[in-house]
């Protein structure tokens, strides 16, 4: 756990809840920053913990590419395999094209 996270961990602890009005507090959706955090929050829920056994050398590569790019490992893995379902589909929709156009 980082530091930061320590941090808001002790912060939670020491804060009473119960003894704060929140009769005045506005909805979440009247925040722009709260809304887009909590529409970030459900994006995230829609995925699924799975556990895939992928060659030690092709993680390495995501990994450094992560680096590089800033972004996190799982989510390229993730894109990396969007894109290739929609790559495959195309390749498919191109040939069954072809396919119709030579019969005529």
């Amino acid at each position: 756990m980082s530091d930061d996270n320590m941090k808001i961990n002790n912060i939670d602890d020491e804060i009473d809840f119960d003894s704060i009005n929140f009769d005045n507090a506005r909805p979440v959706s009247e925040e722009p920053m709260l809304a887009r955090l909590q529409a970030q929050h459900k994006e995230q829920k829609k995925k699924e913990d799975i556990s895939i056994r992928i060659d030690l050398s092709t993680v390495e590569q995501f990994k450094n590419r992560a680096k590089q790019t800033g972004d996190n490992y799982q989510s390229l893995i993730n894109q990396a395999l969007k894109e290739y379902l929609i790559t495959d589909n195309l390749q498919e929709v191109i040939k069954n094209t072809i396919r119709q156009e030579m019969r005529i």
